[in-house]
């Protein structure tokens, strides 16, 4: 949303630093809705709704071409009960899927009708909007194949034109270019080959192609279960209809067998291609595949008795309602994670406009999130950069206090509470304001904390250790962790004798606790500094003590932060070469994120 205000054409090319090349349904759709809604998600959802009634309208035409209307009728019930398609309309970034689906479907129906061009311009398209549609090229070959007469004298050129988009396409997509420059590592990626876990993921996905998840906990929702009821309503009311005589198939047996094979080979490849690539499978990952389970049961049970099939239709409804509601890990993005963040966006959004209604151009944005849990505020907020859509302005930039950019911007310092309440602090006066409930004391210390340590990495060490000494104190256990933290901060800067004089003016840690706050204050690497020896120093662990190397490795390495054991282990390794431990924690690079939380 925020390249697409950019109104930029060169926003449609590939980038290198993307792994995912979406023009259509990133660039170009999000830029219609910025021209056209403005940004207004009410617009935007009702854009996803129309796409996914014309996702419904082809798959019953694809359908009815094949088999009769009854048939394409209980397929377009089954695609449009798929639990995967109100999430792809109540998510923005559904429009990739929603697209994806659209294009695709079109693509089927032309080459059904014999249209070439179209046919693969479409598949073209659909390949634009998400990569998984490159596992229906399969499907679309066998129209050609089993089709009628009109469609087989154009089956050369259909797989001669596939065969070109694919290769063009892999010869563009920055993945691939990742791909032959730095292959990309294991699960730790987003997009990458799963190896063994492949099974894994085959079991994890395959119940959401039955509308099932794996959890028996529910986040039970009367707007949700509302919702199911009056589709149940409409589903019934639309198959009060003739159901008598039994289905016409096409004489060939070609044709007959066409639906089947098409419908299974919409289920499998982007299932498979999905369960292969994709670290965490997620319930939306099955809306193209829903495509194929259409195709394969509206024939079927266009055969069966109405009581039989309109039973069968309201299983698989309620069950994608049941599915709806489902409780899932917080990294899945499902609908109730989801709404869980949007809430919380929300009243960040509000509280933060209250403190600075407008944003200057080009600010530098440093907020502390110490909201933790299921809502996904953290990675929203850095990763997603929510200030430059609600400010309208893509020149802003949001980074955690510890991450500081280049002198030069105007700057804002923030952190976000447990329950989500909004502070400022000024930067250069240190003095904080709320819209609203008085500020906690030791939600300020740790604010101050991390951009003190984001200070020395951008090169400031006098006003980081300023802030570190300087901060009002009521704990003589804290006060002495800031001061030993400044005395890191000056060892790492070079300047070992005030170091030593600040570290000899406070009281000792006891060992256990030293290798503790050792291990909390270089937790997350900062850019443009190098803490650890320092930090090893100004808490009195020498940094030859291969036993307290270790344990902080070890303390590291189960708090989730990779990077940073490894860092200990390459130390580790310095002193005792052969040291199997370490070695087994520097075999586990690419080192991901870690934990998210921050110094004490």
């Amino acid at each position: 949303m925020a390249r697409a205000q950019t109104h930029q054409v060169s926003n449609v090319l590939p980038h290198p630093g993307d792994l995912l090349y979406r023009p259509l349904s990133r660039d170009a759709y999000f830029t219609v809705l910025d021209l056209v809604g403005r940004g207004s998600p009410l617009f935007a959802h009702a854009m996803n709704a129309l796409i996914a009634a014309a996702c419904c309208f082809l798959v019953v035409a694809f359908i009815r071409r094949y088999s009769d209307d009854r048939a394409g009728l209980i397929g377009g019930f089954l695609f449009a009960s798929a639990a995967s398609i109100p999430m792809l309309v109540g998510w923005i970034s559904g429009s990739q899927d929603l697209l994806c689906i659209l294009f695709a479907l079109g693509s089927y129906n032309a080459v059904a009708r014999g249209k070439v061009v179209l046919g693969l311009g479409l598949f073209a398209a659909a390949l634009l909007s998400k990569e998984t549609a490159v596992a229906l090229a399969p499907g679309l070959a066998a129209i050609t194949v089993l089709g009628d007469p009109k469609s087989r004298k154009s089956s050369l050129p259909i797989l001669l034109g596939l065969a070109f988009i694919i290769a063009a396409w892999l010869g563009i997509h920055p993945w691939m270019l990742h791909l032959v420059r730095k292959p990309l590592a294991g699960s730790n990626a987003y997009v990458a080959f799963q190896g063994w876990s492949t099974l894994e993921g085959f079991v994890r996905g395959f119940p959401s192609l039955l509308n099932l998840t794996w959890t028996n906990q529910h986040a039970w929702s009367l707007v949700v279960m509302a919702s199911g009821l009056f589709a149940s309503a409409v589903l019934v009311v639309g198959l009060r209809r003739d159901w008598n005589g039994q289905p016409e198939i096409g004489a060939e047996s070609s044709q007959s067998r066409l639906l089947p094979t098409v419908g299974a080979l919409t289920v499998l490849g982007p299932f498979l291609l999905t369960s292969a690539f994709v670290a965490h499978w997620s319930v939306y990952y099955a809306g193209i595949s829903v495509l194929g389970i259409a195709m394969l049961a509206g024939p079927v049970l266009s055969r069966a008795s109405r009581p039989a099939a309109t039973s069968a239709l309201l299983a698989f409804l309620v069950l994608g309602v049941v599915s709806r509601m489902a409780i899932l890990s917080p990294d899945v993005p499902h609908e109730e994670n989801l709404r869980e963040t949007a809430r919380a966006l929300e009243r960040i959004e509000r509280e933060l406009k209250a403190l600075q209604p407008d944003m200057p151009k080009a600010a530098a944005v440093y907020v502390y999130v110490q909201a933790s849990g299921t809502h996904g505020a953290y990675d929203s907020m850095y990763k997603n950069q929510p200030l430059k859509t609600w400010y309208r302005d893509s020149s802003i930039e949001v980074r955690d206090p510890m991450h500081l950019l280049p002198k030069g911007r105007e700057e804002f310092l923030y952190w976000i509470s447990p329950q989500f309440d909004v502070f400022e602090v000024n930067p250069r006066t240190l003095q904080a304001r709320s819209p609203g409930p008085a500020a906690a004391f030791p939600e300020y210390q740790k604010t101050l904390r991390a951009f003190a340590l984001g200070l020395a990495g951008r090169g400031e060490v006098d006003r980081a250790v300023s802030v570190l000494t300087g901060m009002l104190q009521f704990s003589d256990y804290l006060k002495a962790y800031d001061h030993r933290s400044a005395a890191a901060i000056l060892y790492a800067a070079g300047r070992d004798k005030e170091a030593d004089r600040l570290a000899s003016a406070t009281p000792p840690f006891p060992r256990e606790s030293a290798l503790r706050e050792i291990s909390g204050l270089i937790a997350k690497p900062i850019p443009g500094i190098d803490l650890d020896p320092g930090a090893l120093r100004a808490f009195g662990i020498a940094p030859t003590d291969t036993a307290a190397v270790r344990s902080i490795m070890r303390s590291l390495e189960v708090g989730g932060f990779h990077e940073s054991a490894g860092r200990f282990a390459n130390r580790l390794l310095g002193l005792l070469p052969n040291d199997q431990e370490a070695r087994h924690i520097i075999r586990a690079e690419p080192w991901g994120q870690g934990s998210q939380s921050g110094p004490p």
